[in-house]
This record gives structure tokens, sequence and C-alpha cells, in this order.
């Protein structure tokens, strides 16, 4: 491109506005195509926006914009087909849905929601491996003497009344179990 620039003074090489000058409203062919500037030294692109087409599984063109030889620098973008997405016919969002830190407000309420749900599914779990591991117990030992949870009155023995302390005090007094007679001897 520096090749092409009127070089007759190289001093004026040097000055900024004068070298800005040399590439507006010019083209230059360089090993990938050819670079033009506009009348605002603005390069003019020619941009395309490529599709994937599950029918015939090739990229196609959907949208394409080229710089007009105009005074604004925008290009002018020209719709071949529409958008055919999940999203619709508009391009996705440029942030993701949870913020690019995974601060954004829906996320938060949804995590929140998810972990009040696994809260509840512990503490499920853990009640009902409690019960299911006391029914265990009892079940052995129910099968080691069937008769252990019987708590009839003539198993247990009741302190004697003693004069100097009150009833209320043996009412609140442990009761002291008796032996059971021993079956399997018999």
């Amino acid at each position: 491109m520096l090749a092409s620039i009127d070089q007759s003074d190289p001093a004026r090489l040097q000055n900024g506005t004068f070298l800005a000058s040399q590439f507006f409203n010019r083209s230059f062919a360089v090993d990938v195509g050819n670079i033009t500037f506009n009348s605002m030294a603005m390069r003019e692109v020619c941009v395309s926006i490529l599709q994937f087409n599950e029918v015939s599984e090739r990229l196609e063109t959907i949208m394409y914009a080229f710089q007009a030889h105009e005074r604004n620098a925008y290009p002018n973008w020209n719709v071949v087909k529409n958008l055919t997405w999940f999203g619709g016919h508009n391009f996705p969002p440029n942030e993701p849905r949870c913020g690019y830190k995974g601060d954004n407000h829906f996320c938060s309420v949804e995590s929140h929601l998810t972990q009040q749900i696994s809260f509840g599914i512990a503490i499920t779990v853990i009640v009902f491996s409690s019960v299911c591991y006391i029914a265990f117990l009892i079940h052995r030992r129910y099968n080691i003497d069937p008769t252990w949870y019987s708590l009839e009155l003539g198993h247990f023995v009741l302190p004697e009344r003693v004069p100097w302390v009150s009833w209320m005090s043996i009412a609140k007094s442990i009761l002291l179990p008796r032996p059971l007679p021993n079956r399997l001897l018999n």
C-alpha cells in the first residue's frame, strides 16, 4: 500500500495528515483481495453472514453488507433469507442467559430454587434412611427375643414405700425391671 502513495517528497510522509489523505477514496490490491477506503478514510467492507442449512448440509448466505460510496460509514445490510433457528428470526443476544459472571437475577432465583429442592430431597432421604435403620434394629432385636417389647406391669417391681419419702418422689422414681423367665432353658 505504501508503495503506491505519492513519494515525491519523503518528508511529507512523516506528516500524519498528508499520509492519511493519501488513503481517501483509494483501493489497494493485496494478497487477500482489494482494500478500499471511502472519502472518510474508513475501510469499505463486504461482510456476509452464513447459516448452516440442515437440508443441503452446506453454509448459505443469509445476509450481506457493503459500504456504499456515500458520506456515512455505516454498511447497508441486504437480507437474502430469514434466519431460521430456535431463537426465531433475530440474532441471539450478545450476553449469555445468566450473564458473563453468572450474576443475572433470573439465574440467581433459579439457583436458590434448585438449592431449596436439593435441601428438601436431602432431608427426606436422611429421615427415610433413619426410619429404615431403626426398623432394621427393631426387627433384629425381635428375632432374638420376640417378647422384648412387652411392657406388662408384672415385669416391673415398684420400690417399696418408705415412710420418710413422699409418695410424689416414689411416683417420679425409676421403675426397676424384674428379670424375665428364661424360656430357652425350659
